[in-house]
């Protein structure tokens, strides 16, 4: 090695890898630090956004009542924060209670005179993928027609 030192141990010469000092192993180090702090700001900031989301739901339950797409993106937002935690039977609970609420206010777009709402598109294509990483072959295909009867409307 070129700037390597080597010893001798017990009759052996045994050769230490080079000592690398300057631009390119500071940049390697601050890019780790970096990622570390990258990762650690973005829990940090996906804990607040629960935090908030839990009290814009407890502001809600003391209206009574409010328009379905306010619960749908409540849950959409409450999804994706968990979605980022990697808490993936959660978030897909969540999205799941966000395509009922809009469902429920909009209709089904598979029925006759339902049409559906475009924020479904994205909440269907959430699931279908999670349904396809577990393998859900039912659930793929209930979530690929909603999704493609979707598209026949909002396309």
């Amino acid at each position: 090695y070129v700037g390597s030192s080597s010893s001798s141990q017990g009759g052996q010469v045994v050769a230490s890898p080079p000592v690398v000092s300057g631009p390119t192993s500071a940049k390697r180090r601050s890019a780790r630090a970096s990622k570390t702090s990258e990762k650690d700001l973005v829990a940090s900031a996906t804990d607040a956004v629960l935090h908030m989301l839990q009290g814009v739901a407890t502001l809600l339950e003391r209206l009574g009542s409010c328009p379905a797409e306010l619960l749908a993106a409540l849950w959409a937002l409450r999804g994706y924060a968990r979605e980022k935690q990697c808490q993936v039977e959660s978030c897909f609970q969540d999205y799941l209670q966000a395509l009922w609420a809009i469902d429920e206010a909009w209709g089904d777009p598979r029925k006759r005179g339902g049409r559906g709402h475009p924020f479904a598109l994205l909440l269907s294509w959430k699931l279908g993928l999670i349904s396809y990483g577990r393998g859900e072959v039912k659930s793929i295909d209930k979530f690929a027609d909603y999704f493609r009867s979707l598209t026949l409307h909002h396309a």
